[in-house]
């Protein structure tokens, strides 16, 4: 695990929010290329970025470390996704 996802996952304060920032850099656009291959357009894209990267602030606890942290990640947007996509079916 890294230093990184390891002062993200501790209890807030300033120097995690740091590290938190770093992460959402690092991971920005792989989640976003994710959301736009779901919706097709780019403010729902940008949206479901921030969707995830505030699940995964929430969450990070769960990280167990038994795989990547980008995999975890990318599990968490693509989950996120499909949550999103079937809410849409079940109110259109």
């Amino acid at each position: 695990m890294t230093s990184t996802v390891l002062a993200a996952s501790r209890p807030f304060s300033t120097a995690n929010s740091r590290a938190f920032a770093l992460l959402v850099s690092k991971y920005q656009l792989k989640v976003k290329s994710l959301g736009l291959s779901f919706f097709r357009n780019s403010t729902d894209a940008e949206d479901f970025v921030q969707d995830v990267f505030i699940k995964v602030y929430t969450c990070i606890d769960s990280f167990r470390g038994d795989s990547q942290f980008s995999t975890w990640l990318m599990r968490v947007a693509y989950n996120t996704a499909v949550n999103s996509v079937n809410r849409r079916k079940e109110y259109a």
